[in-house]
């Protein structure tokens, strides 16, 4: 019961538990870039992007688009 206590707690959404936030750790790079990474990627430098990827793909990250699509505004 005590080594609970210790673990970080963890987003539901995703299987390992990864958030944005471990990735921005791994990769030196704040939140805002991660996501500009998957709905902007032609934004970021092109070594930015690859490290952001790199952490992706090491983590195993998946955005939650629900989480994404909750905040979006009708734009049409």
């Amino acid at each position: 019961m005590a080594q609970d206590a210790l673990k970080p707690k963890r987003s539901r959404g995703t299987p390992q538990g990864v958030r944005i936030t471990d990735v921005t750790q791994v990769a030196g790079v704040s939140p805002i870039t991660v996501s500009r990474a998957f709905n902007a990627p032609q934004t970021l430098a092109p070594d930015t992007l690859a490290r952001v990827r790199l952490a992706v793909a090491e983590l195993g990250y998946v955005p939650n688009r629900f989480a994404g699509s909750c905040c979006r505004r009708n734009r049409s």
